[in-house]
């Protein structure tokens, strides 16, 4: 098995020989990936579309890809092409507004995108809009909108949130799981399970819940999902807690977890501690706690009164 290193060099050294003529591919280090975050990878770009809206591959996912199958690097190079080559060749020829969706990520870390992307702050986290060029047996390849893409497709921001918010709901369907559940199915199966509409059972043994879309992948953005947002208020009548575990999930917490001030404490260091220790990067998401009670149930940061100084964790 090749090495990051040995593949990124082969690939770059062959790719183009399994490219078509009208298809230009090129190595690109990308600067603004989410939180400011370099990553390498390769530019598609079809000479024939009718917008100039190239395809951002990352060499990491590809390798990862590479080590979970079994076939030749020849093999596997040419089989992703002819699946990017689909992608970006038909993207242009399918109708734009079935396939715009958003994620959140934050705010404070991405404020350069208010220059270069429709988009809108929520509380702590920023809403972008991305548009899915493939979706296949190689996962989801999406590329961000700017605001000259949003030009060419005829959307304002408003038109764009809207839009995203009805199709990602249907995209990226929600997925709910106790905390238990997952670990005991994770010891018994070593899966995780898929997840399912939000039911909150009182009988729990912890009411700590997973929060996520059924793909796992910019899962965090459920949590404002209209139906999602009525379901979790119609299960915690009395209120609950949202934790931030990256951009690709959230733990809600029932309000009764929280008996005294340390119990806000022990959640405040769950965040913490997973974004120090566990979460790359890239995928980070925020370092606060938040909660939603009635009677409106807006999303807000917890207040902590009369607590010590925080431990500096800053990413």
């Amino acid at each position: 098995m090749m090495t990051y290193s040995q593949f990124t060099q082969y690939v770059e050294l062959h790719i183009r020989e399994y490219v078509s003529e009208e298809m230009v591919v090129s190595s690109k280090i990308w600067q603004q990936k989410n939180n400011g975050v370099p990553i390498e990878g390769l530019v598609f770009k079809d000479t024939g579309a009718l917008v100039d809206m190239p395809v951002m591959v990352y060499f990491k996912d590809l390798y990862e890809r590479y080590c979970r199958g079994d076939a030749s690097i020849n093999s596997f190079l040419q089989e992703t092409v002819n699946e990017l080559s689909n992608g970006v060749s038909t993207k242009f020829r399918d109708s734009f507004k079935d396939r715009i969706f958003f994620r959140i990520v934050n705010a404070e870390k991405n404020h350069n995108k208010f220059f270069t992307s429709p988009c809108r702050q929520v509380g702590d986290f920023l809403v972008e809009y991305r548009l899915i060029a493939f979706q296949n047996e190689f996962g989801v390849g999406s590329m961000p909108i700017n605001n000259e893409m949003a030009k060419n497709i005829g959307l304002n921001e408003e038109q764009l949130y809207q839009l995203s918010m009805k199709n990602t709901e249907e995209l990226f369907p929600v997925s709910f799981e106790n905390l238990t559940t997952i670990k005991d199915s994770i010891q018994k199966t070593g899966q995780i399970p898929s997840g399912h509409e939000i039911r909150a059972d009182k009988n729990d043994e912890w009411q700590v819940y997973t929060l996520t879309n059924k793909v796992g992948l910019n899962g965090a953005s459920t949590i404002l999902y209209p139906q999602v947002q009525e379901d979790l208020k119609r299960e915690f009548p009395n209120g609950y807690y949202v934790l931030p575990s990256s951009i690709h999930e959230v733990m809600i917490v029932d309000q009764s977890f929280v008996q005294e001030p340390l119990d806000l404490f022990m959640l405040k260091e769950a965040v913490l501690s997973s974004n120090y220790q566990v979460v790359e990067p890239s995928e980070f998401l925020s370092n606060e706690v938040y909660e939603a009670k009635g009677p409106d149930f807006q999303l807000e940061r917890t207040t902590f009164l009369n607590h010590k100084k925080e431990k500096n964790m800053e990413r």
